[in-house]
Protein backbone atom coordinates (compact mmCIF):
# COMPACT_ATOMS: atom_id res chain seq x y z
CA UNK A 1 0.00 0.00 0.00
CA UNK A 2 2.94 2.33 0.53
CA UNK A 3 4.48 2.17 -2.96
CA UNK A 4 1.56 0.70 -4.88
CA UNK A 5 -1.83 1.82 -6.15
CA UNK A 6 -2.48 4.78 -3.74
CA UNK A 7 0.76 6.47 -4.85
CA UNK A 8 -0.01 5.70 -8.49
CA UNK A 9 -3.41 7.44 -8.14
CA UNK A 10 -1.74 10.49 -6.58
CA UNK A 11 0.77 10.61 -9.45
CA UNK A 12 -2.01 10.16 -12.03
CA UNK A 13 -3.90 13.09 -10.48
CA UNK A 14 -0.71 15.19 -10.48
CA UNK A 15 -0.09 14.34 -14.16
CA UNK A 16 -3.64 15.35 -15.19
CA UNK A 17 -3.37 18.67 -13.36
CA UNK A 18 0.03 19.49 -14.89
CA UNK A 19 -1.40 18.86 -18.35
CA UNK A 20 -3.96 21.64 -17.74
CA UNK A 21 -1.22 24.19 -16.99
CA UNK A 22 0.76 26.40 -19.39
CA UNK A 23 3.51 23.73 -19.44
CA UNK A 24 1.69 20.43 -20.10
CA UNK A 25 4.89 18.59 -21.08
CA UNK A 26 6.18 19.03 -17.53
CA UNK A 27 3.81 16.18 -16.63
CA UNK A 28 6.30 13.80 -18.28
CA UNK A 29 8.55 14.15 -15.22
CA UNK A 30 5.78 12.48 -13.24
CA UNK A 31 4.33 9.99 -15.74
CA UNK A 32 7.21 9.41 -18.13
CA UNK A 33 6.93 9.66 -21.95
CA UNK A 34 4.62 7.58 -24.12
CA UNK A 35 5.68 4.91 -26.60
CA UNK A 36 8.14 2.99 -24.39
CA UNK A 37 11.67 2.47 -25.68
CA UNK A 38 14.66 3.67 -23.66
CA UNK A 39 13.84 3.87 -19.91
CA UNK A 40 13.43 7.44 -18.62
CA UNK A 41 13.46 8.44 -14.96
CA UNK A 42 10.02 9.48 -13.69
CA UNK A 43 8.07 9.52 -10.43
CA UNK A 44 5.75 6.75 -11.59
CA UNK A 45 8.74 4.72 -12.76
CA UNK A 46 10.50 5.06 -9.41
CA UNK A 47 7.53 3.98 -7.29
CA UNK A 48 6.40 1.28 -9.75
CA UNK A 49 9.87 -0.29 -9.55
CA UNK A 50 9.60 -0.51 -5.76
CA UNK A 51 6.04 -1.83 -6.15
CA UNK A 52 7.14 -4.61 -8.58
CA UNK A 53 9.99 -5.63 -6.26
CA UNK A 54 7.69 -5.81 -3.23
CA UNK A 55 5.12 -7.90 -5.09
CA UNK A 56 7.91 -10.39 -5.94
CA UNK A 57 9.00 -10.66 -2.30
CA UNK A 58 5.38 -11.13 -1.22
CA UNK A 59 5.08 -14.11 -3.56
CA UNK A 60 2.98 -12.65 -6.40
CA UNK A 61 3.45 -13.84 -9.98
CA UNK A 62 4.35 -11.55 -12.88
CA UNK A 63 0.80 -12.04 -14.21
CA UNK A 64 -0.55 -10.64 -10.96
CA UNK A 65 1.76 -7.63 -11.27
CA UNK A 66 0.25 -6.82 -14.68
CA UNK A 67 -3.32 -7.45 -13.50
CA UNK A 68 -2.71 -5.19 -10.49
CA UNK A 69 -2.58 -2.20 -12.87
CA UNK A 70 -5.12 -3.64 -15.32
CA UNK A 71 -7.71 -4.01 -12.54
CA UNK A 72 -7.13 -0.36 -11.59
CA UNK A 73 -7.90 0.74 -15.16
CA UNK A 74 -11.12 -1.30 -15.07
CA UNK A 75 -12.06 0.16 -11.67
CA UNK A 76 -11.58 3.74 -12.89
CA UNK A 77 -13.72 3.27 -16.02
CA UNK A 78 -16.42 1.38 -14.07
CA UNK A 79 -16.56 4.15 -11.45
CA UNK A 80 -16.79 6.85 -14.13
CA UNK A 81 -19.72 4.99 -15.68
CA UNK A 82 -21.45 4.52 -12.30
CA UNK A 83 -21.26 8.22 -11.37
CA UNK A 84 -21.97 9.46 -14.91
CA UNK A 85 -18.60 11.13 -15.33
CA UNK A 86 -17.21 11.27 -18.86
CA UNK A 87 -13.52 10.71 -19.60
CA UNK A 88 -12.10 12.88 -22.36
CA UNK A 89 -9.96 11.31 -25.07
CA UNK A 90 -6.80 13.14 -23.95
CA UNK A 91 -7.47 12.14 -20.36
CA UNK A 92 -7.86 8.50 -21.37
CA UNK A 93 -4.57 8.69 -23.30
CA UNK A 94 -2.91 10.06 -20.17
CA UNK A 95 -4.38 7.25 -18.10
CA UNK A 96 -3.09 4.66 -20.59
CA UNK A 97 0.36 6.27 -20.70
CA UNK A 98 0.63 6.19 -16.91
CA UNK A 99 -0.61 2.59 -16.78
CA UNK A 100 1.75 1.47 -19.56
CA UNK A 101 4.78 3.04 -17.89
CA UNK A 102 3.79 1.74 -14.47
CA UNK A 103 3.32 -1.80 -15.77
CA UNK A 104 6.53 -1.72 -17.83
CA UNK A 105 8.73 -0.55 -14.97
CA UNK A 106 7.07 -2.79 -12.35
CA UNK A 107 7.45 -5.89 -14.55
CA UNK A 108 11.04 -4.99 -15.50
CA UNK A 109 12.03 -4.62 -11.85
CA UNK A 110 10.10 -7.77 -10.92
CA UNK A 111 11.97 -9.79 -13.58
CA UNK A 112 15.31 -8.25 -12.68
CA UNK A 113 14.98 -9.13 -9.01
CA UNK A 114 13.58 -12.58 -9.83
CA UNK A 115 16.54 -13.30 -12.12
CA UNK A 116 18.86 -12.12 -9.40
CA UNK A 117 17.23 -14.44 -6.85
CA UNK A 118 17.31 -17.37 -9.30
CA UNK A 119 20.97 -16.73 -10.09
CA UNK A 120 21.69 -16.59 -6.37
CA UNK A 121 19.90 -19.90 -5.80
CA UNK A 122 21.70 -21.52 -8.74
CA UNK A 123 24.99 -20.26 -7.36
CA UNK A 124 24.20 -21.80 -3.97
CA UNK A 125 23.26 -25.11 -5.63
CA UNK A 126 26.48 -25.07 -7.66
CA UNK A 127 28.54 -24.30 -4.55
CA UNK A 128 26.86 -27.16 -2.71
CA UNK A 129 27.44 -29.46 -5.69
CA UNK A 130 31.13 -28.57 -5.95
CA UNK A 131 31.53 -28.74 -2.18
CA UNK A 132 30.00 -32.22 -2.04
CA UNK A 133 32.05 -33.35 -5.02
CA UNK A 134 35.29 -32.08 -3.48
CA UNK A 135 34.39 -33.60 -0.10
CA UNK A 136 33.64 -37.01 -1.61
CA UNK A 137 36.72 -36.85 -3.83
CA UNK A 138 38.93 -35.97 -0.85
CA UNK A 139 37.53 -38.80 1.29
CA UNK A 140 38.08 -41.44 -1.39
CA UNK A 141 41.53 -40.13 -2.26
CA UNK A 142 42.56 -39.94 1.41
CA UNK A 143 41.45 -43.55 2.00
CA UNK A 144 43.35 -44.72 -1.10
CA UNK A 145 46.50 -42.87 0.00
CA UNK A 146 46.36 -44.36 3.52
CA UNK A 147 45.93 -47.86 2.10
CA UNK A 148 48.80 -47.32 -0.35
CA UNK A 149 51.04 -46.02 2.44
CA UNK A 150 50.38 -49.16 4.48
CA UNK A 151 51.13 -51.38 1.50
CA UNK A 152 54.35 -49.51 0.65
CA UNK A 153 55.50 -49.88 4.25
CA UNK A 154 55.59 -53.64 3.65
CA UNK A 155 53.36 -54.54 6.56
CA UNK A 156 50.42 -55.70 4.42
CA UNK A 157 49.94 -57.19 0.98
CA UNK A 158 47.75 -56.28 -1.98
CA UNK A 159 45.66 -59.41 -1.53
CA UNK A 160 44.47 -58.62 1.99
CA UNK A 161 41.96 -56.30 3.57
CA UNK A 162 44.08 -53.20 2.90
CA UNK A 163 44.26 -54.09 -0.79
CA UNK A 164 40.46 -54.40 -0.79
CA UNK A 165 40.20 -50.92 0.77
CA UNK A 166 42.44 -49.54 -1.97
CA UNK A 167 40.31 -51.26 -4.62
CA UNK A 168 37.08 -49.84 -3.17
CA UNK A 169 38.52 -46.33 -3.07
CA UNK A 170 39.75 -46.46 -6.66
CA UNK A 171 36.42 -47.85 -7.89
CA UNK A 172 34.64 -45.06 -5.97
CA UNK A 173 36.87 -42.41 -7.56
CA UNK A 174 36.29 -43.90 -11.01
CA UNK A 175 32.50 -43.90 -10.53
CA UNK A 176 32.44 -40.38 -9.10
CA UNK A 177 34.37 -38.94 -12.04
CA UNK A 178 32.33 -40.93 -14.58
CA UNK A 179 29.07 -39.59 -13.12
CA UNK A 180 30.39 -36.03 -13.20
CA UNK A 181 31.50 -36.31 -16.85
CA UNK A 182 28.09 -37.70 -17.83
CA UNK A 183 26.39 -34.90 -15.91
CA UNK A 184 28.45 -32.33 -17.87
CA UNK A 185 27.58 -33.97 -21.17
CA UNK A 186 23.88 -34.08 -20.25
CA UNK A 187 24.02 -30.37 -19.48
CA UNK A 188 25.47 -29.38 -22.86
CA UNK A 189 23.39 -28.63 -25.91
CA UNK A 190 25.15 -31.21 -28.07
CA UNK A 191 22.68 -33.81 -29.42
CA UNK A 192 23.06 -37.52 -28.52
CA UNK A 193 25.18 -39.56 -30.95
CA UNK A 194 22.71 -42.33 -31.85
CA UNK A 195 23.84 -45.65 -33.31
CA UNK A 196 22.22 -49.05 -33.74
CA UNK A 197 23.92 -51.81 -31.73
CA UNK A 198 23.35 -55.28 -30.32
CA UNK A 199 21.71 -55.33 -26.87
CA UNK A 200 23.52 -58.55 -25.94
CA UNK A 201 26.92 -57.05 -26.80
CA UNK A 202 26.08 -53.90 -24.87
CA UNK A 203 25.08 -55.75 -21.69
CA UNK A 204 28.20 -57.95 -21.95
CA UNK A 205 30.40 -54.83 -22.09
CA UNK A 206 28.60 -53.24 -19.13
CA UNK A 207 29.08 -56.48 -17.21
CA UNK A 208 32.88 -56.29 -17.54
CA UNK A 209 33.18 -53.42 -15.07
CA UNK A 210 30.06 -54.34 -13.07
CA UNK A 211 31.46 -57.78 -12.15
CA UNK A 212 34.54 -56.15 -10.67
CA UNK A 213 32.51 -53.61 -8.72
CA UNK A 214 30.19 -56.31 -7.38
CA UNK A 215 33.23 -58.20 -6.13
CA UNK A 216 34.58 -55.07 -4.42
CA UNK A 217 31.18 -54.36 -2.81
CA UNK A 218 30.82 -57.93 -1.54
CA UNK A 219 27.69 -58.86 -3.49
CA UNK A 220 26.79 -60.98 -6.52
CA UNK A 221 25.77 -59.81 -10.01
CA UNK A 222 23.32 -62.02 -11.91
CA UNK A 223 22.89 -61.27 -15.63
CA UNK A 224 20.12 -62.89 -17.64
CA UNK A 225 20.53 -64.48 -21.06
CA UNK A 226 19.68 -61.99 -23.81
CA UNK A 227 18.19 -62.60 -27.23
CA UNK A 228 21.10 -61.97 -29.67
CA UNK A 229 18.67 -60.55 -32.25
CA UNK A 230 17.63 -57.57 -30.07
CA UNK A 231 19.12 -54.15 -30.75
CA UNK A 232 18.73 -50.57 -29.53
CA UNK A 233 19.18 -47.25 -31.29
CA UNK A 234 20.83 -44.94 -28.74
CA UNK A 235 23.87 -42.96 -27.69
CA UNK A 236 25.92 -45.85 -26.32
CA UNK A 237 28.03 -43.70 -23.97
CA UNK A 238 24.98 -42.08 -22.35
CA UNK A 239 23.11 -45.39 -22.09
CA UNK A 240 26.14 -47.10 -20.57
CA UNK A 241 26.39 -44.29 -18.03
CA UNK A 242 22.70 -44.70 -17.14
CA UNK A 243 22.95 -48.47 -16.66
CA UNK A 244 26.27 -48.08 -14.83
CA UNK A 245 24.80 -45.56 -12.41
CA UNK A 246 21.81 -47.84 -11.71
CA UNK A 247 24.18 -50.74 -11.00
CA UNK A 248 26.36 -48.56 -8.75
CA UNK A 249 23.25 -47.49 -6.87
CA UNK A 250 22.16 -51.13 -6.50
CA UNK A 251 25.59 -52.27 -5.28
CA UNK A 252 25.62 -49.43 -2.77
CA UNK A 253 22.22 -50.10 -1.18
CA UNK A 254 21.63 -53.84 -1.58
CA UNK A 255 21.93 -55.82 1.64
CA UNK A 256 25.35 -57.47 2.29
CA UNK A 257 25.94 -60.82 0.56
CA UNK A 258 22.82 -60.46 -1.62
CA UNK A 259 22.46 -60.48 -5.40
CA UNK A 260 21.87 -57.64 -7.83
CA UNK A 261 20.12 -58.71 -11.06
CA UNK A 262 20.60 -57.18 -14.51
CA UNK A 263 17.92 -58.28 -16.98
CA UNK A 264 17.24 -57.16 -20.54
CA UNK A 265 14.35 -58.40 -22.68
CA UNK A 266 11.70 -57.31 -25.17
CA UNK A 267 7.98 -56.73 -24.61
CA UNK A 268 6.01 -55.97 -27.77
CA UNK A 269 7.72 -52.98 -29.44
CA UNK A 270 9.85 -52.03 -26.41
CA UNK A 271 13.13 -53.16 -24.86
CA UNK A 272 13.32 -53.18 -21.06
CA UNK A 273 16.60 -53.10 -19.13
CA UNK A 274 16.03 -53.82 -15.43
CA UNK A 275 18.30 -53.53 -12.39
CA UNK A 276 16.93 -55.19 -9.26
CA UNK A 277 18.45 -55.01 -5.77
CA UNK A 278 17.68 -56.28 -2.26
CA UNK A 279 17.74 -52.94 -0.44
CA UNK A 280 14.75 -53.82 1.77
CA UNK A 281 12.28 -51.59 -0.07
CA UNK A 282 11.88 -47.84 -0.47
CA UNK A 283 10.74 -45.33 2.18
CA UNK A 284 7.11 -44.31 1.86
CA UNK A 285 6.57 -41.76 -0.93
CA UNK A 286 10.25 -41.80 -1.93
CA UNK A 287 9.56 -42.99 -5.50
CA UNK A 288 8.23 -39.53 -6.40
CA UNK A 289 11.40 -37.62 -5.48
CA UNK A 290 14.27 -40.09 -5.77
CA UNK A 291 15.19 -38.92 -9.30
CA UNK A 292 15.68 -35.30 -8.13
CA UNK A 293 19.32 -34.08 -7.86
CA UNK A 294 21.06 -34.34 -4.45
CA UNK A 295 18.36 -36.71 -3.11
CA UNK A 296 19.47 -39.55 -0.83
CA UNK A 297 17.02 -41.83 0.95
CA UNK A 298 19.39 -44.00 2.96
CA UNK A 299 21.63 -43.60 5.99
CA UNK A 300 24.61 -44.03 3.64
CA UNK A 301 25.14 -40.49 2.35
CA UNK A 302 28.38 -41.19 0.51
CA UNK A 303 28.24 -39.83 -3.03
CA UNK A 304 26.50 -36.71 -4.26
CA UNK A 305 22.96 -38.01 -4.73
CA UNK A 306 23.25 -37.34 -8.48
CA UNK A 307 23.45 -40.87 -9.93
CA UNK A 308 19.73 -41.45 -10.44
CA UNK A 309 19.17 -37.90 -11.72
CA UNK A 310 21.95 -38.37 -14.30
CA UNK A 311 20.56 -41.78 -15.28
CA UNK A 312 17.10 -40.33 -15.87
CA UNK A 313 18.43 -37.51 -18.09
CA UNK A 314 20.66 -39.95 -20.00
CA UNK A 315 17.74 -42.30 -20.71
CA UNK A 316 15.42 -39.46 -21.72
CA UNK A 317 18.11 -38.15 -24.10
CA UNK A 318 17.82 -41.56 -25.80
CA UNK A 319 14.02 -41.16 -26.18
CA UNK A 320 13.33 -43.60 -23.36
CA UNK A 321 11.91 -43.54 -19.84
CA UNK A 322 13.30 -44.54 -16.44
CA UNK A 323 10.97 -45.73 -13.67
CA UNK A 324 11.22 -47.52 -10.33
CA UNK A 325 9.02 -50.20 -8.79
CA UNK A 326 9.10 -50.85 -5.05
CA UNK A 327 9.03 -54.43 -3.74
CA UNK A 328 8.00 -53.86 -0.09
CA UNK A 329 10.41 -55.26 2.52
CA UNK A 330 12.55 -56.77 -0.25
CA UNK A 331 14.04 -54.27 -2.69
CA UNK A 332 13.27 -52.27 -5.81
CA UNK A 333 13.49 -52.59 -9.59
CA UNK A 334 14.67 -49.78 -11.88
CA UNK A 335 13.45 -50.11 -15.47
CA UNK A 336 14.83 -48.42 -18.60
CA UNK A 337 12.23 -48.49 -21.39
CA UNK A 338 13.52 -48.00 -24.97
CA UNK A 339 12.22 -48.55 -28.52
CA UNK A 340 12.88 -52.03 -29.88
CA UNK A 341 15.00 -52.74 -32.97
CA UNK A 342 16.30 -55.86 -34.69
CA UNK A 343 20.00 -56.64 -34.93
CA UNK A 344 19.54 -57.34 -38.65
CA UNK A 345 19.02 -53.58 -39.17
CA UNK A 346 22.37 -52.69 -37.61
CA UNK A 347 24.72 -50.79 -39.87
CA UNK A 348 27.61 -52.93 -38.62
CA UNK A 349 27.73 -56.71 -38.36
CA UNK A 350 27.17 -57.49 -34.69
CA UNK A 351 29.82 -59.35 -32.73
CA UNK A 352 29.31 -63.12 -32.66
CA UNK A 353 28.70 -64.42 -29.14
CA UNK A 354 30.13 -67.73 -27.97
CA UNK A 355 27.33 -69.62 -26.18
CA UNK A 356 29.76 -71.03 -23.64
CA UNK A 357 31.47 -67.74 -22.85
CA UNK A 358 29.38 -64.55 -23.16
CA UNK A 359 32.53 -62.41 -22.94
CA UNK A 360 34.20 -63.93 -25.99
CA UNK A 361 32.68 -61.26 -28.24
CA UNK A 362 34.72 -61.65 -31.41
CA UNK A 363 37.07 -64.03 -33.12
CA UNK A 364 40.40 -62.50 -34.10
CA UNK A 365 42.76 -63.76 -36.78
CA UNK A 366 46.11 -65.36 -35.94
CA UNK A 367 47.81 -62.25 -37.35
CA UNK A 368 46.04 -60.02 -34.81
CA UNK A 369 46.99 -62.39 -31.98
CA UNK A 370 50.68 -61.87 -32.79
CA UNK A 371 50.56 -58.12 -32.14
CA UNK A 372 52.65 -56.95 -29.21
CA UNK A 373 50.52 -54.51 -27.19
CA UNK A 374 51.48 -51.97 -24.54
CA UNK A 375 48.79 -50.37 -22.35
CA UNK A 376 49.44 -47.07 -20.54
CA UNK A 377 46.64 -46.57 -17.97
CA UNK A 378 46.95 -45.01 -14.51
CA UNK A 379 43.78 -46.59 -13.02
CA UNK A 380 44.35 -50.04 -11.50
CA UNK A 381 40.66 -50.82 -11.98
CA UNK A 382 40.87 -50.05 -15.70
CA UNK A 383 44.08 -52.05 -16.02
CA UNK A 384 42.30 -55.07 -14.56
CA UNK A 385 39.40 -54.59 -16.94
CA UNK A 386 41.67 -54.29 -19.97
CA UNK A 387 43.61 -57.35 -18.89
CA UNK A 388 40.31 -59.23 -18.71
CA UNK A 389 39.29 -57.94 -22.16
CA UNK A 390 42.51 -59.28 -23.71
CA UNK A 391 41.99 -62.61 -21.96
CA UNK A 392 38.42 -62.81 -23.32
CA UNK A 393 39.63 -61.98 -26.82
CA UNK A 394 42.16 -64.83 -26.50
CA UNK A 395 45.02 -62.37 -26.98
CA UNK A 396 48.47 -62.55 -25.34
CA UNK A 397 48.63 -60.55 -22.08
CA UNK A 398 49.54 -56.90 -22.79
CA UNK A 399 52.37 -55.11 -21.04
CA UNK A 400 50.92 -52.66 -18.50
CA UNK A 401 52.35 -49.32 -17.32
CA UNK A 402 50.67 -46.60 -15.28
CA UNK A 403 52.11 -43.37 -16.68
CA UNK A 404 53.16 -41.79 -19.96
CA UNK A 405 56.85 -41.56 -19.06
CA UNK A 406 57.17 -45.34 -18.80
CA UNK A 407 55.23 -45.73 -22.05
CA UNK A 408 57.74 -43.49 -23.87
CA UNK A 409 60.66 -45.49 -22.48
CA UNK A 410 59.19 -48.86 -23.53
CA UNK A 411 58.14 -47.56 -26.95
CA UNK A 412 61.79 -46.69 -27.64
CA UNK A 413 62.73 -50.41 -27.39
CA UNK A 414 60.94 -51.10 -30.69
CA UNK A 415 59.20 -54.17 -29.25
CA UNK A 416 55.61 -52.96 -29.52
CA UNK A 417 53.18 -52.80 -32.44
CA UNK A 418 50.30 -51.10 -30.61
CA UNK A 419 49.91 -48.78 -27.61
CA UNK A 420 46.56 -48.21 -25.88
CA UNK A 421 47.25 -44.78 -24.39
CA UNK A 422 45.10 -43.24 -21.65
CA UNK A 423 44.85 -39.52 -22.44
CA UNK A 424 44.87 -38.29 -18.82
CA UNK A 425 47.65 -39.68 -16.61
CA UNK A 426 50.03 -38.32 -13.96
CA UNK A 427 53.74 -37.67 -14.58
CA UNK A 428 53.19 -37.43 -18.36
CA UNK A 429 49.77 -37.46 -20.00
CA UNK A 430 48.93 -39.51 -23.08
CA UNK A 431 49.04 -36.59 -25.50
CA UNK A 432 52.54 -35.48 -24.52
CA UNK A 433 53.77 -39.08 -24.36
CA UNK A 434 52.54 -39.61 -27.94
CA UNK A 435 54.32 -36.46 -29.11
CA UNK A 436 57.60 -37.70 -27.61
CA UNK A 437 57.19 -41.13 -29.22
CA UNK A 438 56.46 -39.60 -32.63
CA UNK A 439 59.47 -37.27 -32.31
CA UNK A 440 61.74 -40.26 -31.59
CA UNK A 441 60.34 -42.19 -34.54
CA UNK A 442 60.93 -39.23 -36.90
CA UNK A 443 64.47 -38.73 -35.67
CA UNK A 444 65.31 -42.38 -36.21
CA UNK A 445 63.50 -42.57 -39.57
CA UNK A 446 61.87 -45.72 -38.19
CA UNK A 447 59.52 -47.30 -40.69
CA UNK A 448 58.05 -49.59 -38.02
CA UNK A 449 55.67 -46.92 -36.71
CA UNK A 450 53.75 -47.80 -33.53
CA UNK A 451 49.96 -47.60 -33.85
CA UNK A 452 48.72 -45.51 -30.90
CA UNK A 453 45.07 -45.72 -29.79
CA UNK A 454 43.69 -42.99 -27.52
CA UNK A 455 41.69 -44.06 -24.45
CA UNK A 456 39.52 -41.43 -22.79
CA UNK A 457 36.50 -41.21 -20.52
CA UNK A 458 34.85 -38.58 -22.76
CA UNK A 459 33.95 -38.43 -26.45
CA UNK A 460 34.09 -34.66 -26.84
CA UNK A 461 35.34 -33.31 -30.15
CA UNK A 462 38.10 -31.30 -28.40
CA UNK A 463 39.57 -34.57 -27.07
CA UNK A 464 39.47 -36.09 -30.55
CA UNK A 465 41.21 -33.09 -32.08
CA UNK A 466 43.91 -33.08 -29.41
CA UNK A 467 44.45 -36.83 -29.91
CA UNK A 468 44.89 -36.41 -33.69
CA UNK A 469 47.15 -33.37 -33.29
CA UNK A 470 49.42 -35.24 -30.89
CA UNK A 471 49.88 -38.09 -33.38
CA UNK A 472 47.38 -40.72 -32.18
CA UNK A 473 45.88 -42.99 -34.84
CA UNK A 474 42.54 -44.08 -33.33
CA UNK A 475 40.18 -42.95 -30.57
CA UNK A 476 38.28 -45.19 -28.12
CA UNK A 477 36.03 -44.06 -25.28
CA UNK A 478 35.35 -45.71 -21.93
CA UNK A 479 33.42 -47.91 -21.37
CA UNK A 480 35.37 -49.70 -24.06
CA UNK A 481 33.52 -50.96 -27.13
CA UNK A 482 35.20 -54.36 -27.46
CA UNK A 483 34.09 -55.12 -31.05
CA UNK A 484 35.53 -51.77 -32.12
CA UNK A 485 38.85 -52.51 -30.38
CA UNK A 486 38.95 -55.91 -32.09
CA UNK A 487 38.25 -54.30 -35.47
CA UNK A 488 41.10 -51.81 -34.98
CA UNK A 489 43.53 -54.57 -33.95
CA UNK A 490 42.53 -56.61 -37.00
CA UNK A 491 43.12 -53.58 -39.24
CA UNK A 492 46.57 -53.01 -37.70
CA UNK A 493 47.49 -56.68 -38.17
CA UNK A 494 46.52 -56.58 -41.86
CA UNK A 495 48.54 -53.39 -42.35
CA UNK A 496 51.62 -54.85 -40.62
CA UNK A 497 51.38 -57.99 -42.73
CA UNK A 498 51.19 -55.95 -45.93
CA UNK A 499 54.24 -53.90 -44.90
CA UNK A 500 56.30 -57.01 -44.16
CA UNK A 501 55.41 -58.44 -47.60
CA UNK A 502 56.36 -55.17 -49.31
CA UNK A 503 52.82 -54.40 -50.37
CA UNK A 504 52.76 -50.94 -48.78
Amino acid sequence: MEHGIPMFLDQLTKTLRLEQTMEPLSSRKVSGPSGGGKPVLSEIGETAARHGGELLHHGYTVEQVVHDYGDLCQAITDLAFDVGESIETDEFRTLNRCLDNGIAVAVTEYNYQRDFLLADKQSEVLKEHLGNFAHELRNLLNTAMLALTAIKAGNVGLGGATGAVLDRSLVGLHNLIDRSLTDVRNSTASPPQHQLFSLADFIAEVRLSADLEAEVKGCTLIVSDIDPLLAVDADKVLLAAAVGNLLQNAFKFTAPQTAVSLNAYAVSGRILIEVEDKCGGLPSGFEEKMFLPFTQGNADHSGLGLGLSISKRSVEANEGTLSVRDIPNTGCVFTINLPRYSVSKCTETPAVLDNKDPFRLVTLSDKAKKLCVLIAEDSSVNRKLLEHVFECLNLPPPVMVKDGKLAVALAATGCFDVILMDCHMPVLDGYEATRKIRATESAAMDSNRIHIIALTGASFEDDRETAVDSGMDDFLTKPLLIPLLAKILEKIAISKCAESEGGV
